[in-house]
């Protein structure tokens, strides 16, 4: 068995519409994990947590 993990990193930034079609891109791949990118980069705390 491989111990190995893949996760595909969710794109897009602040924008929306670019997040869900980048999800749903890697969701087609059925990959270990899933984690957000382009975020907690200085944008305002509000912003990140929508």
């Amino acid at each position: 068995e491989n111990p190995n993990a893949l996760f595909g990193i969710v794109q897009g930034g602040m924008h929306e519409h670019l997040r869900d079609e980048s999800l749903a891109g890697l969701a087609a791949l059925e990959l270990t994990g899933y984690a957000i990118g382009g975020l907690s980069v200085g944008e305002p705390k509000p912003e990140m947590l929508r």
